[in-house]
């Protein structure tokens, strides 16, 4: 295990939630809501190429997914 990341376990900078799997099934409605808007950003403004606004979006997919 990485020597940082252990010592972020032991100073309980990191800590494990009880209550974790409990919010799985809202963060991925809210990854699922983040990426149809993603695709629909990236369809309606393909136009005026506002790729980064969509990539926001799709970025936040990614973190509730994850």
């Amino acid at each position: 295990m990485n020597k940082d990341f252990e010592r972020c376990l032991k100073s309980k900078r990191i800590v494990k939630q009880s209550y974790t799997e409990a919010l799985i099934p809202d963060e991925l409605k809210s990854a699922e809501k983040d990426l149809i808007r993603a695709r629909r950003t990236f369809d309606d403004f393909f136009d005026e190429l506002d790729y980064k606004w969509a990539t926001i979006q799709a970025y936040y997919s990614i973190f509730h997914a994850a």
